[in-house]
């Protein structure tokens, strides 16, 4: 853009052409389908209901940032703050609150401890207790006993 600028302000043709089409080119990358198979840049709320939606989804990969950014059409520190902005809480909590109540759902059905961790998406039981009772205030134990 800049060296367009340069040669519209000096008035030479020959400049202008090449660096226009540069910037036409990048303009037109910006608004076509990727070739990686994630969405085209998405913006604001967009961007933050399609990480929202993967990370809710059932079988929800332990998905990194970006991969979630790359998913989303935005970079990482955007993401994070559009995220943090719209929900008020971090990529992570979420993450760990959309895992908790997939256990919650999974206890009321009658899972396992350890099936409903693995099931949620926790690396272990171990892990799983001590989120819930951080989050729920009781352990995943005494919420299945309480709801049967």
């Amino acid at each position: 853009m800049a060296r367009l600028l340069l040669a519209v302000e000096r008035g030479d043709d020959r400049l202008a052409l090449p660096a226009l089409q540069g910037v036409l080119d990048r303009a037109a990358a910006c608004s076509s389908p990727r070739q990686d198979g994630f969405p085209a840049r998405g913006t604001g709320r967009s961007a933050v209901a399609m990480v929202r939606e993967l990370l809710e989804s059932p079988g929800e990969p332990d998905a990194s940032l970006d991969h979630l950014a790359r998913h989303a059409g935005v970079g990482r520190a955007l993401l994070c703050r559009l995220f943090r902005r719209e929900t008020g809480i971090t990529i992570n909590e979420y993450r760990t609150l959309a895992r908790l109540r997939r256990v919650r759902g999974l206890l009321l059905r009658g899972s396992s401890l350890a099936g409903a961790a693995a099931d949620a998406g926790f690396h272990d039981q171990s892990h799983m207790t001590i989120r819930f009772k951080k989050y729920m205030g009781m352990t995943p134990g005494l919420y299945a006993r309480a709801a049967r």
